[in-house]
């Protein structure tokens, strides 16, 4: 059998100084307890040749022993790369300026302070020395407490709740028109009756009603928009809108594009959804232009 392996990584053919011992009938190679007896037994059976050595079993030798040379190798590039890869985060986290957590920042305008004026530092971390604030910033921090105490000397609107539905009572009442017989608008007062300050913005929603309670087709256009500004309403204040419409000729009591006559309102506070009914004082009220009513933004007072 031809080795597959190079030929000068063989056996390197010196004698083996042990074979001697199997071919001496008298040697204690066996390690038996009873020597005669052992020698007894060498001699009966005669002298013992060698046994043959597996094919490629000192290829295989060499191969293991390059296996185990190749780990080593590979084991230690590992190591060293692992040791050029630490080193490298190490200088890229230095050169972030970073040093770690309630470390010192090494940016570019604090290293070059640093080095160029030592004093710095040991001022910086001696415990009896304060900064001394610029008048600047004195005076910043002046204007800042004076408006914090400004701001703080009443409550803001923006601290207050909105003014739900359920805060306000409804009155609603009529003004006499030009011609004298037919009311052409309505004044609406809600009257803060939540026993605190409440705020509100905006336009009320508006629904006519006929005695029975039918709902009356109504459309409510928004004039003065001008004039929106958020209210802050105190308990038991009032704020109020005036609602314009297009009454009947005068001595007629429907024409073309009025409703039927309408007895209450249902009025819905700005950003609400509940709404409230009032009966009409001095209704009731015939509204023409096919239910339109002109309406501004809630004011103060209850004057509209």
């Amino acid at each position: 059998m031809t080795s597959p392996f190079d030929p000068e990584e063989t056996h390197d053919g010196n004698e083996n100084t042990e074979h001697h011992l199997f071919d001496d009938p008298n040697s204690m190679t066996w390690g038996a307890a009873d020597p005669d007896f052992d020698a007894m037994f060498r001699e009966r059976l005669g002298p013992m040749p060698a046994m043959p050595t597996p094919p490629y079993a000192f290829e295989r030798v060499l191969v293991a022993g390059r296996r185990r040379r190749a780990r080593k190798v590979w084991a230690g590039a590992a190591a060293a790369a692992f040791v050029v890869m630490a080193g490298t985060a190490g200088t890229t986290v230095a050169l972030s300026g970073h040093t770690g957590p309630g470390g010192p920042v090494i940016g570019e305008a604090n290293s070059s302070t640093a080095s160029s004026s030592p004093s710095a530092s040991a001022t910086a971390l001696s415990p009896s020395a304060k900064p001394t604030p610029s008048p600047s910033a004195t005076a910043t921090q002046t204007g800042a407490t004076t408006a914090a105490a400004a701001g703080t000397a009443s409550p803001s609107a923006s601290s207050m709740p909105e003014c739900a539905s359920d805060s306000f009572t409804l009155t609603v009442s009529t003004a006499a028109g030009s011609s004298g017989s037919t009311a052409d608008s309505i004044l609406i007062v809600l009257t803060n009756t939540s026993g605190h300050s409440c705020t509100t913005y905006g336009y009320p929603g508006l629904q006519l009603e006929t005695d029975s309670g039918q709902l009356q087709s109504t459309t409510v256009t928004r004039v003065n928009r001008s004039s929106v500004a958020k209210l802050v309403v105190p308990a038991n204040g009032s704020v109020s809108t005036t609602a314009t419409f297009t009454a009947p000729a005068a001595g007629s009591t429907s024409g073309a594009g009025c409703g039927m006559p309408s007895y209450s309102l249902a009025v819905i506070p700005p950003n609400q959804k509940q709404q409230i009914v009032q009966t009409i004082t001095g209704g009731p009220i015939t509204v023409c232009g096919n239910g339109v009513l002109d309406t501004d933004p809630l004011v103060s007072g209850s004057s509209g």
